[in-house]
């Protein structure tokens, strides 16, 4: 410490000092006289904390959890792709567009167009069924190709169109090595696509289509699973998609000699379409053709809808995509009642795999939706094998079709190109699963409307169906006159309801089959309300 800073120790102050031979005087304070004005600040000072107390309390105040909801609008676009819309080897391929009408949002003025992607300068025939093409709600064209491969075809619609925009591929050989009708829902992007079937065992021909309809490349990951667990493509990690083009992946080439597949898409950036097709063959000779339809996100409950009965050969393909074993419950839903079949009543996949089992003999007597209950998510899909129903020559052939894990319809779900010439025949399927878990086990009730495709087409009364809970309903659709096809569009009394299509062709060798479940049209989207800045504030 400085010497020349004075220690103040708290205890000699205002005393005399300790040293010998000196006194201090000490000057002592005198009394102070109160001031007279503390009493009235005191007062002041009170006055003023209680107005402010009373000015807090009477404004209004927004609890900090507030937040407005989201405003729902119509979409201003929307884009669908159809993956490969050419025809081959003796194959005609249709390609579907219509504008579903009665749809929120198509009050306002609107446009739709057609092209191939990365080929702007090449025109598209469209083929116009009532000759004013796609301008207002209700309308719809087609495009028919048979003479090669052709570049994906863009449906883009805007404004009062976009709402309501689907579209469809549908293509029929009659013989060759395409002998068959494959259908297609052509899907708008998405980030994340499963596939539940296809193989690269002999005779089989199983394509996979990544198409990328931005102007900057897209980066993916496709996995693949088979039978004894994660296949190993590095081929597949990190794969890129140029700008406005389409990459085929052949599963011979990066994964031989597997049984069945199931196929998964992430996208890392960008936006992607993928596709898969599936050819069938022994030897020369054809055993089918089809799409297989995409199968709805992995869950613990799946539904696969329009499974057929009878003759012929009826896979259930499941897979485990996570890191833990399945045990699966399997249900049937038909239009008499729900049962489980005996020697299905548990089956039990291994974490990573993908379990195949039979359905023929549960399904020989009946049709409907198979249910399963994982205790895990799981995706699933069925194999149906066609042995030539309603062959009426000795030279028989077999056919080959999917159907698959389908995502719930909330509100209206469209599907279009159903053919509707002679000899053919379209099958909605209807499912209502049980609602024992809110008690609530009233019907769902069905309006089916039909849009047909023709010059001087008429379209059928629509349909009433009501649909019990825990039941499969299969409605067959009346062939529109003078169509050759027709758009059938789909609305429920409550969301939950499970749709798929099946469509036939009839021909000497055998019945032809295809289908895919119905996904909810997407018409609105929901915009973040801007939040309210929580806090005072005092107006005069």
């Amino acid at each position: 410490m400085d010497p020349k800073t004075p220690h103040n120790d708290g205890e000699n102050i205002g005393t005399e000092s300790n040293r010998p031979g000196r006194r201090r005087r000490v000057r002592r304070a005198e009394a102070s006289t109160p001031d007279p004005r503390g009493p009235i600040l005191i007062l002041i000072a009170i006055g003023i904390a209680a107005a402010v107390v009373a000015a807090s309390a009477a404004i209004p105040r927004m609890p900090a959890t507030a937040v407005p909801p989201p405003v729902v609008e119509p979409i201003d676009a929307s884009v669908v792709i159809c993956p490969e819309p050419g025809g081959a080897d003796g194959a005609v391929a249709t390609s579907a567009v219509a504008i579903v009408d009665d749809l929120p949002g198509q009050d306002r003025p609107g446009a739709a167009a057609l092209s191939y992607l990365g080929a702007p300068d090449r025109s598209v025939d469209v083929i116009t069924g009532d000759g004013i093409g796609l301008v207002e709600p209700g309308a719809s064209v087609q495009v028919i190709n048979d003479s090669g491969r052709l570049r994906p075809l863009v449906a883009s619609a805007e404004g009062g169109l976009a709402p309501g925009l689907v579209a469809a591929q549908y293509e029929l050989g009659l013989s060759g090595s395409r002998r068959g009708v494959a259908m297609l829902n052509c899907p708008a992007p998405s980030p994340s696509w499963w596939f539940v079937g296809g193989g690269s065992s002999s005779g089989r021909t199983t394509t996979m289509y990544l198409v990328n309809p931005e102007t900057s490349d897209a980066e993916v990951d496709v996995q693949l699973a088979g039978p004894e667990g994660p296949i190993s493509a590095n081929s597949l990690r990190g794969l890129v998609i140029p700008a406005e083009s389409r990459t085929a992946i052949r599963l011979t080439r990066v994964a031989p000699a597997q049984a069945t597949v199931v196929w998964n898409v992430q996208v890392r950036t960008g936006r992607i379409v993928a596709a898969v097709q599936d050819i069938d063959a022994e030897g020369f000779v054809p055993r089918g053709i089809d799409w297989i339809p995409p199968s709805a996100e992995p869950a613990t409950r799946v539904f696969i809808p329009g499974v057929f009965g009878g003759e012929g050969g009826r896979r259930l393909v499941v897979h485990a995509p996570g890191d833990s074993d399945a045990e699966v419950s399997v249900r049937l839903l038909t239009d008499d009642g729900a049962f489980t079949p005996v020697d299905l009543s548990q089956i039990e996949v291994p974490a990573g795999s993908v379990t195949t089992v039979g359905l023929a003999n549960a399904l020989s007597d009946f049709a409907g939706t198979v249910e399963l209950v994982s205790d895990v998510p799981i995706v699933a899909g069925v194999r149906m094998r066609h042995p030539g129903v309603d062959a009426s020559a000795s030279d028989i052939r077999e056919d080959v079709s999917f159907a698959t894990g389908a995502t719930p319809v909330t509100d209206t779900a469209a599907a279009a190109g159903l053919p509707a010439v002679r000899g053919t025949g379209v099958t909605l399927w209807l499912t209502a699963p049980a609602r024992s878990r809110t008690g609530d086990d009233t019907d769902t009730q069905v309006t089916i409307r039909q849009l047909p495709f023709g010059a001087d087409a008429v379209a059928p009364e629509p349909i009433e169906v009501s649909v019990p809970a825990d039941r499969a309903i299969a409605v067959d659709l009346p062939r529109p006159e003078n169509a050759e096809w027709f758009t059938a569009v789909v609305t429920t009394s409550r969301p939950g309801l499970y749709v798929a299509q099946t469509s036939i062709r009839r021909g000497s060798r055998g019945t032809l089959f295809s289908g895919y479940p119905l996904a909810t049209l997407r018409t609105t989207v929901s915009i973040p309300s801007a939040g309210r800045v929580i806090g005072a504030s005092i107006t005069p």
